[in-house]
């Protein structure tokens, strides 16, 4: 009980210290806010910036994914139905942040390990940042796209393609220029070690299905035996 008393002690005090009034958007340090766009139009300053002027914000890098993940499930529910045969009861949440969010996690961890054997120069958290912020290109057109699409007819298609293509290959230019960046490569070295870092992205996917897997088989085996001795102290 003194535990638990001390550590709402210690929250209520955290509690009193938050100067609320910096959460209005007239206390919002904009200058910092804005600057993930400055990745789109100025990328090598940006991830120079990030590597050696600490510019980067890891704050920033969860609400970017963030929004990469709720822009992703919008496209799935909000695509213009000419385009796409997609439910809302189909809707997977898990499924949307394993292929928008879930991938820059893989992607940080796998290539951070991959480089660490490689010599790379870049920590953890530079490489974080560095691939959250690759995403503007997918966060800023996802939404925007999506719009068109209801709105665009099937012979028009291939410019919601054209459009959809330009903003996956501007992500993997930036990402290519952050890893080069970021652990101080060269290109051919780089463009290496991220093939590696993707056969690294795939072994931690197997890893996290086969975990996620034997997670479900041990609560199945948990909920049969609960479900038994209920029997037995019922019957």
């Amino acid at each position: 009980m003194a535990t638990y008393s001390a550590l709402a002690k210690y929250s209520k005090k955290m509690i009193s210290e938050i100067q609320w009034k910096h959460l209005l958007p007239k206390y919002w340090n904009w200058k910092k806010i804005i600057w993930p766009f400055r990745v789109l139009i100025h990328p090598l300053k940006a991830y120079n910036e990030i590597k050696y002027e600490k510019a980067g914000s890891v704050g920033l890098s969860f609400i970017i994914l963030a929004a990469w993940f709720f822009s992703s499930v919008y496209e799935y529910l909000e695509y213009g139905f000419q385009f796409t045969t997609n439910k809302v009861e189909m809707l997977s949440v898990l499924s949307e942040f394993m292929s928008s969010a879930m991938i820059v996690v893989l992607w940080s961890i796998a290539n951070w390990a991959i480089c660490t054997l490689m010599d790379g120069e870049g920590w953890f958290k530079e490489i974080w940042i560095a691939n959250s912020y690759a995403t503007m290109p997918l966060v800023v057109t996802t939404i925007p796209l999506t719009i068109l699409s209801k709105v665009l007819t099937i012979e028009e298609s291939s410019w919601l393609t054209l459009l959809g293509t330009v903003a996956f290959f501007w992500t993997v230019l930036l990402m290519l220029i952050a890893n080069t960046i970021i652990h101080q490569y060269t290109i051919k070295k780089s463009i290496f070690s991220m093939v590696l870092t993707v056969l690294g992205v795939f072994i931690l996917l197997l890893l996290v299905v086969l975990l996620v897997s034997l997670v479900a088989q041990f609560w199945d085996f948990i909920e049969v035996i609960g479900q038994e001795l209920m029997f037995r102290f019922n019957g």
